[in-house]
């Protein structure tokens, strides 16, 4: 079996099929990067897209792995968040939220999130 590089840094807790987590990322080290080497007003968050595909090397895969997102995205300072929804067990996940930012640049922070049947103790 061939595994692929690491395709995302952030690594949400896993959940299970019936789970509805809300999945936030911080984007305030990137800011703080920015700030740190930059010049000018501190940036805010303008937009954003969440989108959820697969990650290559799932046991599972989905035929609709956007379906997964559950409601809109939100965004408050710098936290944004999406609900998940129904994933199916085994399978795991990227999310990206494709930011865009008050300077008009634009990044993707990927996160991961696996969906595991519980086991019970």
């Amino acid at each position: 079996m061939t595994t692929t590089p690491n395709l995302a840094i952030l690594r949400f807790t896993d959940t299970s099929p019936e789970g509805r987590p809300l999945l936030t990322i911080s984007v305030s080290r990137h800011l703080d990067q920015i700030e740190k080497f930059g010049a000018g007003p501190r940036l805010t968050i303008s937009t954003c897209t969440v989108s959820c595909r697969m990650h290559p090397d799932s046991a599972v895969a989905d035929p609709l792995p956007s379906a997964k997102l559950d409601g809109v995205r939100i965004i408050t300072g710098e936290m944004i968040s999406q609900f998940f929804h129904l994933g199916l067990d085994g399978a795991d996940y990227i999310l990206t939220y494709l930011t865009g930012f008050s300077d008009g640049s634009v990044e993707p922070f990927d996160a991961v999130i696996s969906v595991r049947k519980f086991q019970g103790l």
